[in-house]
């Protein structure tokens, strides 16, 4: 059976290349954010200082999925 993600929000610190981010999570840990091919819309409008909605594993709590942008700063 699957674990489900952990659903969590961060703020985009800057970005690392095309497709990834470095993201600071509320408790002030920052991750490595990426967002999948299709969310590629996304990749346009994501900014520094924007919150986002992010899904983690329990496995890796070092990266995350970029599923939506809450807020744009």
């Amino acid at each position: 059976m699957k674990d489900a993600p952990i659903v969590t929000q961060g703020k985009i610190i800057s970005r690392r290349d095309q497709r990834t981010f470095c993201v600071e999570l509320k408790n002030g840990k920052q991750i490595i954010g990426h967002t999948e091919m299709k969310m590629a819309h996304l990749l346009d409008q994501i900014k520094d200082g924007d919150n986002v909605r992010l899904e983690m594993t329990t496995f890796d709590f070092e990266k995350g999925r970029i599923t939506e942008i809450i807020t744009t700063s």
